[in-house]
C-alpha cells in the first residue's frame, strides 16, 4: 500500500460570455495541457451547478505519489483552462488516499 495525494479538478464547459467549450476544444486541452504533464488520470462527464445554473462539466481524477510536483502541474492546468475559456473558476480538490495496485 502507498499513500498517495487524489486530485479532483471539475472544469466547466459554459463559457460565461456565451457558447460552450466543443468536444474538440476538450480534446485539444488534454492532449496538449494535461496530458504532457500526467500520463495517467481519469476523465468522466458531470453535471454541475454554478450560481445556481447547471452546468455540463469535465471532471478529470489524478492520483499521484509525488505531491508537490503534482500539485503545481494540477493547478497550472486549471489555471490554463481558466485563461483559455475565460472561465471565472475551475474546482480543485484533493484528498490523502492509500493506494494498492492488485
Amino acid at each position: 500500500m502507498t499513500v498517495t495525494t487524489t486530485y479532483i479538478i471539475s472544469f466547466g464547459l459554459f463559457i460565461p460570455d456565451g457558447g460552450v467549450v466543443t468536444e474538440d476544444e476538450w480534446n485539444r486541452f488534454l492532449t496538449e495541457e494535461v496530458c504532457p504533464v500526467f500520463t495517467s488520470f481519469s476523465v468522466r462527464e458531470e453535471l454541475g451547478f454554478w450560481n445556481g445554473e447547471p452546468e455540463p462539466i469535465k471532471v478529470i481524477t489524478i492520483i499521484s505519489d509525488n505531491d508537490e510536483l503534482s500539485a503545481v502541474g494540477v493547478y497550472a492546468i486549471a489555471q490554463t483552462y481558466r485563461n483559455l475559456f475565460n472561465q471565472e473558476a475551475v474546482l480543485v480538490s484533493y484528498f490523502d488516499s492509500i493506494t494498492d495496485l492488485i
